[in-house]
């Protein structure tokens, strides 16, 4: 993806929690920590990134839509006196990332720089009324709304 690199590397430099809550794979991890250039961290980690925030389905048994991985990152984030109004969550799937984050009370931004991978699902229920509150279709307009 364009710009990822240089994108999460200020993400990193900033007083930012950044976590993941992702349908992916048991390898996703691997490959980001290769990608970021980390290649001796495990699949239980990912440099960076605040390891209480981290959900992945293949590990809980639940996928998103389901809330719940959002509902426990956010009951971490108050305990740090972060609100849920206070968190953003990107993703590039309405259903699948917009709806349940902005059912929990979350911040959202869609992802509308890949074509390949954008989700917009404009007929399905759960999307309706779960507007994004920012989309972008370059990942360096992330910088913009959150340092």
């Amino acid at each position: 993806m364009p710009h990822f690199n240089p994108v999460l590397q200020r993400l990193f430099e900033s007083d930012l929690y950044l976590g993941i809550i992702s349908n992916a794979q048991f390898y996703t991890p691997i490959l980001v920590n290769l990608y970021l250039g980390h290649p001796e961290d495990d699949s239980e980690h990912i440099k960076g990134f605040e390891s209480n925030l981290i959900y992945f389905s293949w590990k809980l048994a639940r996928a998103k839509p389901d809330t719940w991985a959002f509902s426990q990152a956010l009951k971490y984030l108050v305990k740090l006196d972060i609100q849920p109004h206070e968190v953003l969550f990107i993703g590039n799937d309405r259903l699948k990332d917009i709806y349940p984050a902005h059912h929990v009370g979350m911040k959202t931004c869609l992802f509308a720089g890949d074509q390949r991978s954008l989700r917009l699902r404009e007929d399905h229920e759960l999307v309706q009324g779960a507007e994004p509150d920012f989309i972008i279709d370059d990942l360096n307009q992330l910088l913009d709304i959150v340092l």
